[in-house]
């Protein structure tokens, strides 16, 4: 299973948090990377962030399945959280995001 490549993050999708690939095009991987801070590594095409690093304005507000979706130009920027409160996040929950999505309409 995939988990964060944040330097310090342990989060993943067995726990409950909703993985991201590192985009394929050029501009927006290295914009990624640099957020990321992590020194000496190049991410794979199957590196992953997770939802932790995204503000909540980078991902589409209204989806009619309840799926939590990125936006196409998201930039990860929420780096300076510690582990605990990382893992203290409620993460991907379907229901709660769907209460949360019906809430803002």
């Amino acid at each position: 299973m995939p988990s964060c490549a944040a330097p310090t993050c342990t989060n993943s999708y067995k726990k409950g948090f909703r993985l991201f690939v590192f985009p394929r095009g050029q501009h927006r991987r290295k914009q990624w990377l640099i957020n990321c801070q992590r020194l000496n590594w190049t991410p794979s095409n199957n590196s992953h962030l997770c939802d932790v690093h995204f503000e909540r304005s980078q991902f589409e507000q209204r989806r009619m399945d309840g799926k939590q979706k990125l936006k196409p130009n998201a930039i990860p920027t929420l780096f300076n959280c510690n582990r605990s409160n990382s893992l203290k996040r409620i993460g991907w929950n379907k229901k709660k995001d769907a209460a949360f999505l019906t809430s803002t309409e």
